[in-house]
């Protein structure tokens, strides 16, 4: 800004924007049924607001034995003859 002699004055601002971090959700997964010794595999799909969009991690919590999931979200199990008339509740985990 300048005064009427022509004088000057300038201050530096410094403005911080921080990334609003939303949460993933996945899809909705329906109830799955199954015969023993037959791949169950479920391709998670999982969607993220944040700009840029974030990576994510998959993860699960006291899932059947032999359950796995990989990096891009596919789930598989295979029941063996021990799991016939079970139900099995477990958790799939994404993180950013």
């Amino acid at each position: 800004m300048k005064d009427e002699a022509g004088g000057e004055d300038r201050k530096e601002v410094r403005i911080f924007v921080f990334e609003t971090n939303q949460q993933p959700s996945f899809q909705n997964i329906e109830e799955q049924t199954i015969d023993e010794f037959e791949l169950l595999e479920i391709q998670l799909v999982v969607t993220d607001a944040d700009i840029p969009a974030n990576s994510f991690a998959f993860g699960l919590a006291d899932h059947p034995a032999g359950a796995t999931i990989d990096g891009d979200g596919l789930f598989q199990w295979t029941p063996d003859d021990g799991d016939g008339g079970g139900i099995f509740m477990f958790d799939i985990i994404v993180q950013e």
